[in-house]
């Protein structure tokens, strides 16, 4: 009979007391210990102990007057280091020539066990990259130049200890004695192995592993390899082995300008793009306790759970596809931007497919199959080959709104995209035993009635008998790509040779720096790319086409069109299948601003003031930009704000995670923001030989860059408590936090931030003429004004043109702008001084000059001086907001004024033109856009920006200008004048 006893809960307090006492037990074993090496060892300047005596035997050594666990090794002699505990990662110094070490390499363990080499993408886009400048410095230290490795590599070459405590040989006491220093085998310890190469060569290892912190002060217990002692040290620097790896990466998002570059990076960049988005996660109700999804909108990035399949051509099986041929991915996250694909026919039944669709899981999988590729056929030599395809299944059929239909017994019928599984003969010859999967449009001319009629009497899963049919593949029969290569821009020529001898024109021995884009069977493709070519004379091939192209140009913007390649391909393609489980959450994003720098010589007059070319399109293309704000954003993105004449790169406080995925942008909140900055690399500019200053400063507006390199940042929302941010960028791959400070940027409209809110862009200097057309009650009629410009100079109280002036009084006449305005009036109702004047002399028009009966203010007329300050009245007249749609669409909204801005440039096809609409009382709607000066339309391209200025600010320009005809003196004080009525 076996007697059970029934265990008795022990009272609370007896519990409590028996915890207490098995720690009070341990803590005094420690602090004995403790106590007793303090007091045996006073006098010591480490830590407060004196020197412990060493066991030379076991390797201990004395070093700077300090007791050391083994031989100091330097960080020089260390080849490979593994750390593992509650992060698992080495750093791997690959062999070196010579006296120079190569820099580490780190290699860590991801979240699915694998282990990672982190080579981020920087190391091939960025030739000037050196893995050593990825590693982290300690900024807490007296220099900020020291790397963390360094720190964690003096903890392990030289482990200082100031107390060896021995432990028991038997290894159940040990480790029941090493639990009081959580060194046990239960506790979570830190493991260290590295090697290295001794003074004579030899390879040897150490093993480190580390305990609890110490009771008493900063530091550690720790054991090294297999010796039955604890040591204990005061040294803080085995801190950086609990850091993760990521703490060890430099949080750089944006690369250091190069030296060659100097001060004109990062002002220079060539694209900076700004989009802030709106994520649509399912959430849970508070209420219902169900989900809430939501349907998947046009032109929305979406996050999908998919598994990917391929077409195998190598003929390597997967064993969980009986019928082989495929590669199957595992199932992950994938990301697609569906306004990416809007000219990929192939992906537009994707995109069709995923619009409307909701988020959330799907009971069965969605099925989609996409065309991307064809092998290429080659008949160059005149001898065409004979494919035969024998189709020995039909696989599925593709839908135009996307989508498989894989259902046994389906009719192909009407369905054109059909993906088959076939065996292929190539001039009679089996090409492989294994099964060939692709997909081919019946529907294509390509494709032979008989084949075609064959086909859609096919059913899906359905083929009891292969169906053969021959291809003579030829220029006609085949799937046709021509690709053609559109050259914009030559944008450096140097000597191949010599370094950094330019060259004024393309020829034998250039390096060329090239942009170009590519033109896809006619149509061009999105996007903007570059190479370098060396123009050689052994060149062939598509190298020598773009040679012939460019040779004898200089430097500059073209539109050069070189034929690049017509590729024949089969008409039976591949395809890539995506098994999509669950539709997880999209985002869709709203452009806040795209711009370029602008060189001083390519400048638009109109915008003259801005350095900043504005790159937007739709409704914002037309405004000029706030030169100060983009400076400033492209100064803190490019690393500026630290140092005013060295890019040093943006740089975070600390790098928290490495390699940027769906999960990990959803769990740091990257999606709310993102930035796509781009640098030139490899500038050069006018170099300074002496003269005038100024002149040389000015020239520098000017300039080449061989390359660029660009980054995709994404930026979470403020932390409000600590005031940080996440940010990651694509090229470091690297999560890094960082101070909120001076990114309130991302929180403004384009209006609010970027924006010129000037009602107009230029000044007098660069308009040839400006009509104004007025629709008022109370004043009507079309003014043109001819702005007459005049290069005079001035020099001994004497005014006139260059001719009158001797060449040594030219040296110090001051060059003088002047002006004359030629005022014409059609159709006018309102009579004013220059219309009386008019009347009286019988003329159709006149010149302010002659108005105001030739008086003149300085050097210019008084009317010439009063119409400067009506345009300075337009300059400096700004407008408020934008209005919304309904306002923008008011059917009451009525034309009050139309003014028309000709620049004085002498190649414009355009002119600016503004519009003044009533929208209420107290507001005035302003459209800009540009006009064609041929026949007078609005320009394709040209979107109308819509804004709006107080009627009082609009009826002082109406005044102001009426105050000119009537020769009036022009006051900026107040709203003069009773014109304007509406």
């Amino acid at each position: 009979m076996i007697v059970v006893k029934k265990k008795m809960k022990k009272p609370l307090i007896i519990v409590i007391l028996a915890a207490c006492l098995a720690v009070l037990i341990g803590a005094a074993i420690l602090i004995n210990t403790l106590i007793a090496a303090q007091n045996s060892n006073s006098g010591s300047t480490d830590g407060g102990t004196k020197l412990p005596e060493i066991i030379p035997e076991i390797g201990e050594v004395i070093s700077s007057k300090k007791a050391v666990a083994y031989t100091p090794v330097s960080e020089q002699q260390i080849k490979f280091i593994s750390v593992v505990g509650e992060y698992d990662y080495s750093f791997y110094r690959p062999d070196s020539e010579g006296e120079k070490k190569n820099s580490f390499i780190l290699s860590y363990r991801d979240d699915e066990g694998n282990i990672q080499t982190y080579y981020p993408l920087i190391s091939m886009e960025d030739p000037t990259f050196s893995y050593e400048d990825m590693f982290a410095f300690e900024q807490n230290d007296n220099y900020g130049t020291i790397y963390k490795l360094t720190y964690l590599c003096s903890a392990i070459g030289t482990p200082y200890f100031d107390e060896r405590i021995k432990v028991d040989d038997d290894e159940e006491k040990r480790n029941e004695e090493l639990r009081a220093f959580g060194l046990s085998k239960e506790d979570k310890t830190v493991r260290i192995y590295f090697n290295y190469y001794n003074k004579d060569g030899v390879e040897e290892e150490h093993y480190l592993t580390l305990g609890e912190s110490l009771i008493v002060g900063r530091g550690y217990y720790f054991m090294v390899d297999d010796r039955p002692y604890v040591y204990t040290t005061y040294s803080t620097y085995f801190d950086y082995a609990m850091l993760s790896f990521a703490d060890f990466i430099k949080p750089i998002l944006v690369c250091a300008g190069l030296e060659q570059d100097g001060a004109f990076e990062p002002y220079l960049t060539t694209d900076f793009k700004q989009w802030k988005n709106t994520l649509y996660l399912p959430y849970v109700d508070e209420k219902s306790g169900n989900y809430v999804h939501y349907n998947v909108l046009p032109d929305s990035t979406v996050i999908l759970n998919a598994t990917v399949k391929k077409p195998d051509y190598d003929g390597d099986k997967d064993s969980s596809d009986p019928k082989g041929g495929y590669n199957v991915s595992e199932e992950k996250n994938l990301t697609f931007d569906l306004s990416s694909y809007k000219k990929d026919k192939n992906y537009q039944r994707f995109v069709n497919y995923l619009l409307g669709k909701s988020t959330g899981d799907y009971a069965n999988t969605l099925n989609i199959t996409i065309p991307t590729s064809s092998s290429a056929v080659n008949f160059a030599d005149g001898t065409a080959d004979k494919y035969t395809y024998e189709i020995v299944s039909v696989e599925a059929l593709i839908t135009e709104n996307g989508g498989d239909i894989t259902a046994v017994g389906v009719e192909v019928g009407n369905n054109n995209i059909v993906k088959i599984g076939y065996n292929l003969k190539v001039n009679g010859e089996l090409v492989s035993e294994e099964t060939f999967f692709g997909v081919i449009d019946i529907s294509s001319e390509l494709v032979s009635d008989e084949v075609e009629s064959a086909i859609r009497a096919m059913k899906v899963g359905e083929l009891s008998t292969p169906y053969s049919f021959e291809v003579d593949y030829n220029e006609n029969n085949s799937v046709t790509e021509k690709v053609d290569m559109l050259i914009t821009d030559i944008l450096e020529i140097v000597s191949s040779t010599d370094t950094g001898t330019k060259h004024e024109k393309v020829q034998l021995g250039s390096k060329v720096a090239v942009r170009y884009k590519l033109i896809l069977n006619g149509e061009e493709v999105d996007g903007v790319d570059e190479f370098i070519i060396e123009i050689t004379e052994n060149m062939e091939g598509d190298s020598k086409k773009v040679a012939d192209a460019i040779m004898g140009k200089a430097t500059g913007s073209y539109e050069i069109e070189v034929d690049a390649y017509t590729r024949y391909s089969e008409i039976v393609c591949g395809f890539t299948s995506y098994e999509i489980g669950k539709i997880s959450y999209f985002y869709t994003k709203e452009q806040i601003v795209s711009f370029a720098f602008e060189q001083a010589s390519n400048r638009d007059e109109y915008y003259g003031e801005s350095i900043y070319l504005n790159t937007m399109e739709g409704k914002y293309s037309m405004y000029g930009l706030n030169s100060p704000s983009c400076e400033n954003v492209v100064r803190l993105i490019g690393g500026l704000m630290v140092n005013a004449t060295r890019s040093e790169g943006l740089v975070g406080n600390k790098t928290v995670d490495v390699v940027i995925t769906p999960e990990k942008m959803l769990k740091y909140g990257l999606y709310a923001n993102h930035i796509y900055f781009e640098l030139p690399r490899g500038i050069t500019a006018v170099e300074y030989s002496g003269g005038n200053i100024d002149d040389y400063l000015s020239s520098l507006d000017d300039y080449t860059y061989l390359s660029t390199i660009g980054f995709n940042i994404y930026i979470s929302e403020e932390d409000p408590i600590t005031k940080t941010r996440y940010m990651a960028s694509d090229l470091f791959d690297i999560i890094v936090e960082i101070s909120s400070e001076n990114f309130e940027f991302l929180d403004y409209s384009f209006v609010d931030f970027y924006a010129r809110k000037n009602v107009i862009l230029t000044k007098v200097d660069d308009i040839e003429n400006i009509k104004l057309e007025f629709f008022m009650d109370d004043f009507s009629g079309t003014y043109n004004n001819d702005l007459i410009h005049y290069e005079m100079y001035a020099y001994g109280g004497k005014v006139g043109p260059k001719e009158k002036f001797t060449e040594e009084e030219l040296k110090t006449a001051v060059k003088v702008n002047l002006l004359d305005i030629s005022v014409k009036p059609t159709g006018t109702n309102t009579e004013t001084e220059l219309s009386k004047y008019l009347a009286s002399h019988g003329l159709e028009s006149t010149t302010l000059r002659d108005l105001y009966d030739g008086k003149t203010v300085e050097i210019d007329s008084l009317g010439t001086s009063y119409f400067r300050e009506f345009t300075e009245t337009l300059f400096y007249t700004y407008y408020e907001s934008t209005l919304t749609e309904d306002e923008q669409n008011s059917a009451s909204a009525k034309l009050l004024m139309k003014m028309t801005v000709q620049l004085f440039d002498g190649y414009s096809s355009y002119d600016y033109v503004y519009e003044f609409h009533r929208i209420s009382d107290r507001r005035v709607m302003v459209k800009l856009y540009r006009e064609s000066r041929f026949d007078g339309s609005i320009m394709q391209g040209s979107e109308v920006s819509e804004f709006y200025i107080s009627t009082f600010a609009f009826k002082k320009i109406v005044n102001v200008y009426m105050g000119i005809l009537n020769k009036q003196p022009v006051s900026n004080e107040e709203a003069f004048g009773d014109y304007g009525n509406f």
